[in-house]
């Protein structure tokens, strides 16, 4: 397989930066060949905190990851995210030349630049725009109103920005890591390609990717994404609470919240965790850790139905809801999903991928074997997957120049 021919993803999570290389597969779409992961320095909470940190640890898992790949990683898509991401839900419409003129790509590009403009802020910078609908002279439920006859074309269009100081700080850690940046995305979206299949998009399925410090929510209808939410906390938060409640530093509460792995309440279980607390070791009593996290559980899916409560789309998901991520794993996670959020709920596998024994992959790695998938489905199918529509090839140019000019400057 030439070189080209190799799409790399790095999730940059708060506690471990994952690696992953794939390729097109003969039985499947991914055919994973390498998948590293090292710890994460220099974030904290989703900002860099400390750029040398930041860089070092980028450049240690994408060796390990070449080395396991048997050649060069030069660029790779990666995730960002942080306390500053904000979503908009935009519309617009224009007034076509004559009452019943043949609506072109031109119109389309035209009604969507007005949806972007109202969501848009001089220092903020789009990261995605999901289109939400199109409307025909005031009918609804348009997919795609190229080729048809209106006076008037209607958008709604969902539009996700982080400032643009946060951008190019992340673009710039990556650069200095030696990797040339094809795509920064959330990590929501990023999942949602590696553990939803087609069917499950078009029937509509919702994505709750549970990381350390936010719980991103991807809506998927009609094949696309249409809209995404986020909880500002995640598994992290039930370490915080344990440390507290126990006088725990965080390192040994993370452990008990490990060794306990269950939100299921057992008023009858009388077992103890033993953890280590500097020289010497504590014991907490099973039954009150998994009663903390019990309420932490019911707070987390309390807020996700909550978000989902506001969105056109949470009745539209006939697939059910997914949940990912390593607190998803915990034992009862996946029923206090689905009695909170009125959905049925499954664990988020992998879909469409491969992968030879000598790579392990574990169920933390679906986000960066995401952005592997998505950035082969792209070269499957050029019109982009994430975006409104396709670029025209001299607005790839400009874009280019710009990315360009703002790493260097």
């Amino acid at each position: 397989m030439a070189r080209n021919a190799l799409a790399a993803g790095l999730d940059i999570g708060t506690h471990q930066i994952t690696a992953a290389v794939g390729q097109p597969g003969i039985n499947q779409p991914v055919e994973l060949i390498a998948l590293k992961s090292a710890p994460t320095l220099g974030i904290e909470r989703g900002v860099i905190v400390d750029l040398a940190d930041c860089v070092d640890s980028i450049a240690r898992v994408i060796r390990q990851v070449e080395e396991q790949a048997g050649t060069r990683i030069t660029a790779a898509a990666a995730t960002i995210h942080g306390p500053n991401v904000r979503r908009h839900n935009a519309a617009a419409s224009i007034t076509l030349n004559e009452s019943n003129t043949e609506i072109g790509r031109w119109d389309v590009e035209r009604v969507l630049a007005g949806c972007r403009s109202a969501a848009a802020s001089y220092d903020r910078r789009i990261l995605h725009e999901f289109v939400q609908r199109f409307s025909v002279d005031g009918q609804d439920g348009v997919r795609n109103p190229v080729g048809l006859y209106g006076g008037k074309l209607e958008a709604a269009l969902h539009v996700v920005t982080i400032p643009t100081s946060t951008y190019q700080s992340w673009r710039k850690a990556l650069n200095h890591a030696g990797v040339e940046v094809n795509h920064l995305m959330l990590p929501g979206p990023a999942t949602s390609f590696a553990v939803l299949s087609e069917l499950d998009r078009e029937l509509g399925a919702i994505v709750v990717d549970i990381g350390g410090s936010h719980t991103d929510i991807v809506c998927c209808v009609d094949g696309a994404i249409r809209e995404t939410l986020a909880v500002p906390w995640g598994g992290d938060r039930m370490t915080e609470r344990l440390a507290e409640k126990f006088e725990l530093p965080l390192s040994a509460a993370e452990q008990v919240k490990l060794q306990c792995n269950s939100v299921e309440l057992h008023p009858d279980q009388e077992d103890t965790i033993r953890v280590s607390v500097g020289q010497g070791s504590r014991t907490v009593a099973q039954t009150q850790v998994a009663a903390l996290l019990h309420e932490e559980a019911r707070a987390l899916f309390s807020e996700v139905h909550q978000k989902l409560e506001g969105s056109h789309y949470f009745r539209e998901a006939s697939s059910g809801l997914v949940a990912t991520g390593g607190t998803a794993l915990m034992e009862g996670m996946l029923e206090q999903a689905e009695a909170l959020c009125n959905l049925p709920t499954r664990l988020g596998v992998l879909r469409g991928v491969t992968s030879p024994d000598r790579v392990s992959v574990t169920p933390n790695a679906s986000t960066a074997i995401g952005l592997v998938s998505y950035q082969l489905s792209l070269r499957r199918t050029p019109a982009t997957t994430l975006g409104a529509s396709s670029p025209r090839p001299w607005g790839r140019f400009v874009q280019k120049a710009k990315t360009l000019l703002e790493d260097y400057f």
